[in-house]
């Protein structure tokens, strides 16, 4: 598989990329700028020519872009996924949960950088768009429609940022809310350093 269109109702063409090759780097690093290096072309890329995403571990690449004639305009990138490997998000309780009652959760579409718990844009848009907010919005309309397409029990966004937060619950989508911890460097010049500030006890475990 290459590629595949979707139908929709606006001026925007729509197309689904199965890998990120098919689309040009420029076009999609324009959506990025330099805030989330995670989301940005040869990173995700790295991880197709990896092997780290593909069928075999279950993270099935699927980019939703939304052009203008030639000019790419949005993009989500997505991931039909066969586990729940690698998303440090835990619903195994809902596979099991959907298994009891006789229903199928896997395969989902899920939103996310794999095997990477990083905070960050999930429906991109090019800086200079006149209708940001317009493009977000038929971006996640097409994903919705996109998991149906695909066969999938649901769609998941993992570790969104605060300002797309109302997009996803002016749609109806539910929020589930998770905790992380983050180290922060107190003005250790090296991990040595780091070390030399613990016990000795700490220092060996």
């Amino acid at each position: 598989m290459s590629s595949t269109a979707i139908q929709t109702d606006s001026n925007l063409h729509q197309q689904v990329f199965y890998s990120l090759r098919e689309v040009p780097l420029e076009s999609w690093n324009r959506l990025i700028g330099d805030a989330f290096p995670f989301a940005e072309y040869d990173y995700l890329l790295a991880l197709e020519e990896g092997h780290c995403v593909g069928i075999e571990p279950g993270w099935e690449p699927r980019y939703l872009t939304l052009w203008e004639g030639e000019q790419l305009q949005a993009a989500c990138y997505l991931y039909r996924k066969t586990n729940s490997n690698g998303e440090y998000i835990f619903d195994w309780d809902w596979a099991n949960a959907y298994q009891r009652y006789g229903q199928r959760y896997f395969p989902k579409l899920t939103s996310a950088v794999p095997f990477t718990p990083a905070t960050g844009p999930k429906l991109l848009v090019v800086a200079d768009a006149s209708n940001p907010r317009e493009l977000q919005q038929q971006l996640l309309a097409s994903a919705l429609e996109l998991t149906q397409q695909e066969g999938c029990s649901s769609l998941h966004f993992l570790f969104i940022p605060a300002e797309e937060r109302e997009i996803y619950e002016a749609a109806g989508l539910l929020l589930r809310h998770s905790f992380q911890f983050h180290w922060q460097n107190q003005g250790y010049g090296s991990f040595e350093d780091f070390l030399s500030r613990l016990r000795s006890k700490r220092r060996k475990e």
